[in-house]
């Protein structure tokens, strides 16, 4: 009788590589076979984006102003999010424990909220090349 211990169906995707192990189970006093089956699955190539000529750093900062802004409204959504979260706990453990650890559920959301924030400009600084900055730093001194 022969066993998998995983047979994805026609219809799932594997999402990374998996080892798959067949094996054969055997009378007594026959061996056991077992061989291992490696499946690899071949990775897209990434594509770069397509821009038209002069229009590419503008393109790039507004892609960069947009993830910023993302971050700047995510930052706030987890901020809250954490301290909901951490103040139901409180509650539940012990009475009035919303209360007593107000100070510190909001200390805890104001971090997250502000590591999330702190990659904001980061968003827009790292998709406007060095070249840019350069030329335009030589237009206004020179």
């Amino acid at each position: 009788m022969v066993t998998d211990t995983k047979r994805p169906s026609d219809n799932e995707k594997i999402t990374s590589t998996e080892f798959v192990t067949a094996s054969v189970l055997a009378t007594p006093g026959q061996a056991v076979i077992t061989a291992p089956l490696i499946l690899e699955l071949r990775k897209r190539n990434a594509t770069n984006r397509k821009y038209s000529r002069g229009t590419r750093n503008s393109q790039r900062l507004a892609l960069g102003v947009s993830k910023a802004a993302y971050r700047v409204s995510n930052s706030f959504a987890e901020g809250f999010w954490s301290f909901a979260e951490r103040s139901d706990n409180s509650a539940h453990n012990r009475r009035d424990g919303m209360v007593r650890d107000s100070l510190r559920n909001g200390s805890k959301g104001i971090e997250k909220g502000f590591n999330e924030l702190g990659k904001a400009p980061g968003e827009i600084t790292r998709r406007i090349s060095g070249r840019t900055v350069w030329r335009t730093f030589r237009m206004f001194t020179f």
